[in-house]
């Protein structure tokens, strides 16, 4: 064999060796509380974590955030009684990682459904980073054994581009992230790379003029954009119409929401800057919101094919960094404002369909929301 054949098997050698070395101390210890492997999603029940929050944000100072004994937020599960259950899914806007329990929309709407429904009961079952796949994946494989009886989306932006073309490839990642500790990190690491590139990640620090966009974005740049975002737009149809379809199966009552954004046409009322100059993704936020609404457009779509009732948020809710602490995180506020648009068209909505379980009539104070009426 000559020298270079022997290097080369050396340097192969070393590498897996590596690789290995590596794998048996992730399997020892893994200081990475992930909540995928592979094609699985993995429930922490029982466990609480206390964030704190530099002095200039709009969050609190200090941050709990528990799941409960089933893995989810909000009031824990007791197979015992005999309740109204209901979850709400999505991604990071549902979940609402930095704001503290009790305080999240899915805790604030439940309390304002109580009075009318004294036995509902509804977790969050919100993941930073799910699309349309972890929903799916997540009523399959948890939520289903609960037998839910309403079911809310709130989706949209995590979907942005996911295509179905490289289903190959996820099932090949997705098999191997499943066997291995250090693939899995790997893989969970470079997801959260990407949803800092598209700034979808959570930016603590608040809507300042270090956001807006001070280059002119020349139009190859948005026409790729444009082209990423539009080829997967057609998947999310399919994909969300089965979650629909799936959810009926279970016998739940189904209600989607638009994706709202602190970006796209206007001016923000606390600091005056333009939201339409904000940078998102490597582009200006007139064009991100547009983008936006084109996958908004599949889930009114969906909810008018399927006969699903539809709360049209990304209109409601005001573009306000009162009600928003990034592009698309909300604020204790915000999320209150949220609670109280789902309740003005929910409440009305549950009365329908569940009124056995309707013990109040609903206190309505909007009329545009509890019709339908975007403003």
């Amino acid at each position: 064999m000559s020298k270079l054949a022997k290097n080369g098997a050396a340097f192969a050698f070393g590498i897996l060796l590596s690789l290995l070395v590596v794998e048996i101390a992730f399997r020892l210890f893994n200081p990475f509380e992930l909540r995928v492997s592979g094609n699985r999603i993995v429930l922490h029940t029982n466990v609480e974590w206390t964030y704190s929050t530099p002095p200039e944000s709009q969050l609190d100072a200090e941050i709990v955030h528990r799941k409960n004994n089933i893995g989810f937020r909000g009031e824990d599960y007791d197979a015992s009684k005999d309740a109204l259950r209901a979850f709400a899914l999505g991604g990071s806007t549902t979940e609402c990682s930095f704001l503290t329990d009790g305080k999240t929309w899915p805790d604030r709407l439940r309390a304002k459904l109580q009075p009318s429904f004294p036995r509902f009961w509804l977790n969050n079952a919100g993941f930073d980073g799910h699309s349309t796949f972890g929903n799916r994946i997540l009523l399959n494989d948890h939520i289903s054994e609960y037998r839910p009886h309403l079911l809310i989306f709130l989706v949209g932006i995590n979907d942005m581009g996911v295509n179905n073309l490289n289903v190959s490839e996820r099932q090949m990642l997705a098999f191997l992230s499943n066997r291995s500790e250090a693939l899995n990190v790997a893989v969970s690491l470079y997801r959260s790379f990407k949803a800092r590139k598209r700034g979808i990640w959570h930016n603590t620090e608040g809507l300042r003029e270090s956001w807006l966009v001070n280059w002119d974005i020349d139009a190859e740049t948005i026409a790729a954009q444009i082209s990423y975002v539009e080829e997967g737009k057609n998947e999310f149809h399919t994909r969300l119409t089965g979650l629909v379809r799936a959810s009926r199966y279970l016998g739940a009552e189904v209600v989607l929401v638009t994706q709202p954004a602190l970006y796209g046409p206007g001016t923000d009322d606390r600091t005056g800057l333009d939201l339409g100059r904000i940078g998102v993704g490597g582009v200006d936020g007139n064009t991100a919101w547009m983008l936006l609404e084109t996958y908004n457009d599949v889930t009114r779509a969906v909810a008018q094919t399927q006969g699903v009732h539809l709360i049209d948020l990304a209109r409601l809710l005001p573009k306000s960094s009162h009600y928003f602490y990034d592009t698309l995180h909300f604020t204790n506020e915000g999320a209150g404002r949220v609670a109280e648009i789902l309740y003005e068209s929910l409440c009305p909505f549950m009365t329908e369909r569940f009124p056995d379980e309707t013990f109040a009539t609903c206190e309505l104070d909007d009329p545009l929301v509890e019709s339908g009426v975007s403003r």
